[in-house]
């Protein structure tokens, strides 16, 4: 199991956990499933009270990933869903992403070479590279024949400016 560096904290209660929004969903694996994510984020942002740069934020980095999973996960024409879980209280968002594409460790990526020229730079590795600089904390696992990425994006705090990054990136 690969991990960046997050606060590992113990999970709620059932009381507490049954108070949190929460929403559960799965795209095909299919580009044109995008719009569909948007407006679950959008969904799940209200509930839970999200700002809209925080719901941007958690957006691009999903859009980013699921991109992914169905560019280069899938190589052949069956249709393969992608399962999303979010969950969120006052202090974080979690979501767990779970697909059934070949074993994919995104944290195992080496970080891209942000300093040479666009045309000395390979291809791929930034879509990586901005899933990491927008959530606080990932974490990857293989179980069986399935990819789970565990994403946290930690809230501004009260009265914190919402560019913060709490001390991360």
């Amino acid at each position: 199991m690969s991990q960046t560096p997050a606060e590992r904290r113990p999970g709620p209660g059932p009381a507490e956990a049954a108070a949190r929004p929460r929403a559960s969903f799965c795209l095909a694996n299919r580009l044109s499933e995008l719009s569909v994510l948007a407006r679950q984020l959008e969904a799940f942002g209200r509930a839970g009270g999200l700002s809209r740069r925080l719901v941007l934020e958690i957006n691009l980095a999903l859009e980013e990933l699921f991109t992914n999973i169905v560019s280069h996960g899938f190589t052949d024409q069956t249709e393969h869903f992608v399962h999303f879980d979010l969950t969120c209280d006052e202090e974080r968002v979690i979501i767990r992403v779970e697909d059934d594409a070949p074993f994919f460790d995104p944290l195992a990526a080496c970080s891209p070479d942000l300093c040479c020229s666009l045309e000395q730079r390979p291809v791929g590795g930034l879509g990586v590279h901005l899933i990491r600089c927008f959530m606080n904390g990932l974490v990857y696992e293989r179980r069986g024949e399935r990819n789970i990425l565990m994403l946290e994006k930690r809230r501004p705090a009260p009265g914190r400016p919402e560019g913060a990054r709490h001390g991360d990136h």
